[in-house]
Order: C-alpha cells, then structure tokens, then sequence
C-alpha cells in the first residue's frame, strides 16, 4: 500500500509542477492559465491526500506538518479564485482554523528538535511562521469580505505560488543532498518569496500608463 501510494505521490507531484509551469507562462485569466491552475489543484490534491496516510503507515509527524501546511496553502489559494463573491465560506473559515492549531503544533515539535539537537526543527519553525501568519491573516480578515478585487487576486497568487514552493521544495530535497538538510528545505522559500512579494505588489498597485504618467508629470510641472 506504502508503495502505491508514494509512485501516486510523486506522479502528482510532476503533475503539479508541470502545471505550476503553465499557469506562471499562460496570460492570467485566460482559459488555458486557468486549466494549468486546474490541473496544479488537483496535483496538489492528491500529494496531500496521499502524504497524509503515508506518513500514518510510516509515522513521520514532520512529514505530516508539512503536508497540512502546503494543503492549506493550495487550498485557500484555489478557493480565492473560484470565490469572486468573496464572501467567506465555511470551508475557508475551517482551514484558517486547522492551519493555526496546525502552526502551534509546529511551533511546538520545531522547538523541541531544536533544543534536542535536531537541525530541521528550523524548517518547521520557518513554516510555522509563514502558515500562523497567513491563518491569522484569515481569522481576523474573512469576517470582513475582503478577499474583493486586487486583494482576492493577491491572496489568490500569494498561496498558489506557496503551494508551487512547497512543490518545488519536496523536488528538490528528494533529489539533492546537502548538509545540513534543512538549508535545502527553506532554501525554494528563502529564494522565491521576494518574488512572490514582487509580484503581489505589482497586482496590488499596477504600474500607471505612460500616457497617465504623463500627464500627471505634466500637471505638477504646470506645463
């Protein structure tokens, strides 16, 4: 079972890539952008609900953070695109929920590694800032319906790309080896978070038209 399971993980995982690839190429809002975010969903979808009984059969509570905390991440990445009422729903409500117990739990077990000498306890402590903070982000925004226009559209991109670092993370660490572990395992996210950051800003605050820029140039100058 172990083994159907993990060749069903890591097919899902080339799925999720391959499509992450297309979504980040193809126009945003067109059709084929939205069969790539399609399919990386249910890539994603199935690396969970896969990684969840693997790491039962082989306990691994690491493991099992991690595959809550990149579930929530494409989860509520997914539901800020096909929710454009942005009125919040029970679903979101309960994954900000399972995320924040989820990020005690990791703040918890990240401590402990490290003080009894486990180096990727930093890992753990890494994501636990990252998902308490977003779950926080939820709690405290989704009884306002923010999640409207620009801001839907960022939340939308924060999370889905997150959910691509997670993939792109277990590639890496799954085919490289480095010492100490943990670098590679923070190393996607330490390396591609300016970017997401980036381009957040940028759907947040477009850039003005050159002709608008102008004339606004134009009015300050009193030409």
């Amino acid at each position: 079972m172990y083994t159907v399971l993990l060749v069903v993980h890591v097919l899902a995982g080339n799925l999720a890539l391959l499509a992450a690839g297309g979504a980040l190429v193809f126009a945003k809002g067109g059709r084929a952008h939205a069969w790539a975010g399609r399919a990386f969903t249910i890539g994603m979808a199935t690396i969970f609900l896969t990684a969840l009984p693997m790491t039962v059969l082989r306990p691994n509570l690491f493991l099992f953070l991690v595959a809550l905390f990149n579930g929530y991440l494409t989860l509520t990445g997914w539901l800020r695109a096909v929710n454009r009422r942005g009125v919040p729903t029970r679903v979101e409500w309960a994954a900000a929920i399972v995320m924040a117990v989820t990020a005690v739990g990791m703040a918890g077990q990240g401590t402990l590694m490290v003080f009894t000498g486990g180096t990727m306890g930093v890992v753990l402590l890494v994501f636990a800032g990252i998902g308490g903070g977003l779950a926080a982000s939820d709690l405290a925004g989704l009884g306002s319906q923010r999640y409207r226009g620009n801001e839907r559209i960022v939340s939308h991109l924060t999370r889905m790309l997150g959910g691509t670092i997670g993939a792109i993370t277990a590639f890496v660490v799954t085919n490289v080896r480095v010492e100490p572990a943990f670098v590679l395992w923070i190393l996607p996210s330490v390396v591609l978070t300016p970017l997401v950051v980036y381009w957040a800003r940028r759907v947040r605050h477009p850039a003005r038209p050159a002709r608008d820029a102008a004339a606004y140039a134009a009015a300050r100058t009193g030409s």
